[in-house]
């Protein structure tokens, strides 16, 4: 997934773009998780509510690597991670990004 933020004063998003992949058959815009954040400030509850957007975009399948419910609440916890290091870096912080396998 891909997670870019527009940041300004006080840590309100001016414009959002998540994007999903691997959980459909192509790539998926999540544009309801973007609207969550965008134009507002950064908190604790627009994260929550940008995450279980992105958990509804999100159209995986079921398969030996996991469920479908399993594959959702990933796609949510990955989504709130990268929004975290996308602020941080918007706040001129370096933030290392490594490939996570759960």
């Amino acid at each position: 997934m891909a997670v870019h933020l527009t940041v300004e004063d006080k840590d309100i998003c001016t414009d959002a773009r998540i994007v999903l992949g691997a959980v459909g058959l192509t790539a998926i815009r999540a544009t309801e998780a973007e609207t969550a954040l965008r134009g507002r400030a950064c908190t604790k509850k627009s994260i929550e509510a940008a995450r279980e957007a992105a958990r509804a975009a999100a159209e995986p399948q079921s398969d030996r690597r996991g469920s479908q419910e399993y594959k959702r609440a990933l796609v949510g916890a990955l989504v709130e991670r990268a929004i975290g290091m996308a602020l941080e870096r918007s706040r001129g912080k370096r933030v290392e990004a490594s490939h996570l396998y759960v």
